[in-house]
């Protein structure tokens, strides 16, 4: 199938059997350089922790999967990726799109974006509109230290393919965390 952008206006991404409108039921586009929507990421939580997933349209309707990311050497962009191209602020990306919403609301002297899969599939992704900036890279403490290897990885990307000397946040691990609040 061949994805094309959202038609104008059109909010069916948004209907059943979906049911967006449930209480942490989230959603967040991701739109080229003209702010159209390509794709959506979908979050909503499951238990004590969450699922996610992309749709995309294609044919005449939207599909639940990220058609984009099917496509050869298509390189899937930013969220925000239209108020990103704008801002004169340094960009802060994290992984994940709660973060990133999460991290804009408690910086507000940053520009925060992510980009979509998080993780190590940073490979897919268009980072040409981060040269010449201010790029800091905010990892996951997770428990395995995926988050923190796969930043280390995005850097070098960053530099080799991009030119971007992105700095990053020194986060500690989990275990870390763990032990401090342990401690207390």
């Amino acid at each position: 199938m061949i994805p094309k952008p959202f038609p104008d206006g059109d909010r069916g991404y948004l209907q059943p059997p979906l049911y967006l409108d449930r209480p942490g039921y989230l959603h967040y586009l991701y739109q080229n350089e003209k702010g159209q929507s390509l794709f959506c990421v979908y979050r909503f939580p499951v238990g004590s922790g969450k699922k996610m997933f992309q749709c995309s349209y294609a044919n005449g309707k939207y599909h639940k999967k990220n058609y984009w990311s099917s496509i050869e050497d298509f390189k899937l962009p930013l969220l925000r990726l239209p108020e990103l191209i704008k801002t004169e602020l340094p960009i802060l990306i994290t992984e994940g799109e709660g973060k990133c919403d999460k991290a804009q609301q408690l910086l507000p002297d940053y520009f925060t974006a992510c980009y979509s899969m998080g993780g190590s599939s940073f490979g897919k992704t268009d980072f040409s509109v981060l040269k010449g900036r201010d790029v800091i890279l905010w990892p996951d403490a997770d428990k395995n230290l995926n988050g923190t290897d796969s930043f280390e990885s995005l850097s070098l990307v960053l530099k080799e393919e991009y030119g971007i000397e992105a700095k990053t946040v020194p986060t500690p691990t989990y275990q870390e965390i763990q032990s401090y609040f342990k401690g207390k």
